[in-house]
Order: structure tokens, then C-alpha cells, then sequence
């Protein structure tokens, strides 16, 4: 396929609804970077770049200014391996996030050519639906109580509550929630690493008997003993999964050889693009260990990629973190419906992704 042109826009929407984590409060603008790419097919690839500081340094601004000149040099190629042609673009080593956008965007295009499904690129739609999750932050037992009954209304029976910052309070939240909803709801936390040793497994102690999901990232991955943290959280019959632990298919590797976690999770920024994603993800099925999607504040185009890779999964036995987005909308839409904590699938070539140009181009910084 031949790539006629490229298009990029750099953009900064309000948000709402993010939650207080151990990091902090939610920043009150989220920025992001939408990618069209047009073969001289007509056909159109979408991608999205929406780089969390925090886990890879990277902004919206930094990364459009290295995919612009990326995106110059891919114009009037034809590309018969996307994959290849993205190395030879420029460097993105130190900038995951916008490498996955692009390649995103040259999946996209390089299936509706073909006429097939992302999911089927990455090994197959081996289901029809998808159950999602919604986060609850580090906030007053009240006020969680308020969303819960919201969320429960809507339809979602599955709690992502953020904790991180005191085992105490933080454990106090938890047991108030599920004694609300006993077992009607299941519930995960994540302490973003947040936690010290001790304090980690303090925690773990205070939620043993609640039966929840698991316990995400309970220390930091360079924390003094975070190994040995995970296996004793894990020996007091608590499931651990990792996100800040893992960036690469090498890091999934040695956490897996270790037998220190019982999953991961998957954010696509991470890893530079969704194949390297498939592949880190290959490796937790063949330990036996599972994997959850997430795709924190990504608009329509970034969870249309991530529900690609959670469909294509084996093992899908777990809530997927796509259905939140805590923004505005009216730049993006796709093809799924949403039938309360559930998302459909709509089969078509693709992801399902798409941005509206207009409203895209008005909001815009600086459009290539």
C-alpha cells in the first residue's frame, strides 16, 4: 500500500472523573495525540497516542514533535511491512507512547485493506463481548459509597478501587464497599506501588477474607524487596498483578521465571505498539497467568485498539479497564455499543476507531 497522506493533531481536552490515585489529584486537562494515515486506496488508519508522564515521560507535546517529522518521511512510501517501516522512520526508543499510535494507525490501515479485523491481525476474535471496569480513587468512604451505588445502577459489576497511600484507611474503604455489595460486585485494587514493604503487607492482611480479584502493584518495581513483597502477598493467599513492573516482553519474562505475579496488565504506551503488547501477552498465557487490557484515558480510537487485543486474548476471565472515559467527547466515536458494564462487539476491517475531522481539526494545537 502506498501512503498518500498523513495526519496529525495535537489535542488538549477537559477531564472529569479521573481518579485520585497515590500519585496525587487528577490534572484537570488530558492531552493526546490523534494520527489518520490514507493509502491511495481511500482507506484510512487511525491511531492514538495518550502518554501518561508518570510511566514513560512523555507528553503530548513531545510526542507529536517526534512523530511530525516521522509522519514527512512516511508520505509517498509503500510499505509492505508496517511493522519494518516504522524502525526506519526515526528512533523511538525512549518514546513508546508515540511509536504505539503510529503503529496503531498502520494496523489500521494495513486491515482495511485487507479487509479483516484487528483482532484477527493479532490471533483471532475469540468473543463476541467484553465486561469492563470502572476505577473508584483514593477518596472518603462516603463518597465511594455514592459511586458504587451509581456504578452498580449503570450496570458494572466490577470496582477498580485505587489505594496506596495508608493500609489502615485505604483497607477501612475496601471492606465498606464490599459489605455493601457482598457478591453481587467483584473488586480489584491497585496501589499504583504506592505501598512500602511492610506497609503492603499490612494491607494484604486487612483484605485477606474479602475475596477480591487481586492486589495491582503493591510496591514500587525498584522497591527494596518488591520480589519478595509480591511472593509473600501471594503466599498469604492474596493475587498479585503488575503494571509499573512491566514495559517489555523481557520484563514479562523475568517476573514470569521468578513465579513472583499471577498476572499483568497491559497498557499498549507501555510497550510501543499493540504486536509488542501480543507478544508480552503470549507470554503470561504460556505461564498459565492472565493479563487485563487497559486503556485508562484513551478516547474511542486507543479502546477500540485495546478491545482488538482483548478480544484476540485466550484467556479473558477478568473485567477489561476499557469503558472509562473521564473527558469530553464529540472528537472520536466506533463501532461497539456499550450495554451497561459490557461492550459489544460489531465486527467489521479494523480496529472500529475513528475521529471526526471537524471537530478534531477546531480543538486542534497544531495540525500537520
Amino acid at each position: 500500500m502506498r501512503i498518500e497522506k498523513c495526519d496529525l493533531w495535537e489535542i488538549e481536552t477537559a477531564s472529569s472523573g479521573r481518579p485520585v490515585t497515590r500519585y496525587g489529584a487528577a490534572e484537570k486537562y488530558l492531552g493526546r495525540v490523534i494520527i489518520r494515515i490514507q493509502d491511495d486506496n481511500g482507506h484510512e488508519g487511525w491511531g492514538e497516542s495518550s502518554p501518561l508522564p508518570k510511566f514513560t515521560g512523555e507528553t503530548a507535546a513531545s510526542t507529536a514533535a517526534v512523530l511530525r517529522p516521522a509522519m514527512d518521511r512516511l508520505r509517498g512510501q509503500t510499505l509492505e511491512n508496517p511493522e519494518a517501516a516504522i524502525g526506519e522512520l526515526t528512533d523511538f526508543s525512549s518514546c513508546p507512547a508515540a511509536r504505539a499510535g503510529l503503529e496503531m494507525a498502520l494496523l489500521d490501515l494495513e486491515c482495511k485493506a485487507a479487509g479483516r479485523s484487528l483482532a484477527d491481525r493479532l490471533g483471532g476474535e475469540r468473543r463476541a463481548e467484553i465486561a469492563t471496569t470502572r476505577p473508584f480513587g483514593i477518596v472518603p468512604i462516603p463518597e465511594a459509597m455514592d459511586l458504587g451505588r451509581r456504578l452498580f445502577e449503570e450496570g458494572i459489576r466490577t470496582f477498580k478501587m485505587k489505594v496506596g497511600v495508608d493500609p489502615e484507611s485505604d483497607a477501612g474503604r475496601i471492606r465498606a464497599i464490599r459489605e455493601a455489595f457482598p457478591e453481587e460486585v467483584r473488586i480489584r485494587v491497585d496501589a499504583n506501588g504506592g505501598f512500602t514493604r511492610s506497609q503492603a503487607i499490612d494491607f494484604a492482611g486487612r483484605i485477606q477474607g474479602l475475596s477480591l480479584e487481586y492486589f495491582e502493584q503493591p510496591t514500587a518495581p525498584d522497591a527494596e524487596g518488591a520480589i519478595e513483597t509480591f511472593r509473600a502477598i501471594r503466599e498469604m493467599g492474596v493475587r498479585v498483578v503488575v503494571d509499573e513492573s512491566i514495559f517489555s516482553v523481557e520484563d514479562a519474562r523475568k517476573l514470569i521465571e521468578m513465579d513472583a505475579v499471577d498476572g499483568g496488565v497491559i497498557k499498549i504506551i507501555k510497550f510501543g505498539g499493540l504486536l509488542a503488547s501480543r507478544e508480552t501477552i503470549r507470554e503470561f498465557e504460556k505461564a498459565g497467568k492472565f493479563i487485563v487490557v487497559v486503556s485508562p484515558y484513551e478516547c474511542h480510537i486507543g479502546k477500540a485498539a485495546g478491545l482488538a487485543l482483548a478480544l484476540s486474548m485466550e484467556r479473558c476471565e477478568y473485567a477489561q479497564e476499557l469503558g472509562n472515559m473521564p473527558f469530553e467527547l464529540g472528537f472520536s466515536d466506533w463501532r461497539y455499543r456499550k450495554e451497561g458494564g459490557t461492550l459489544i462487539l460489531d465486527s467489521g476491517a479494523g480496529h472500529g476507531g475513528w475521529g471526526i475531522v471537524p471537530n478534531l481539526s477546531s480543538i486542534a494545537k497544531e495540525a500537520a
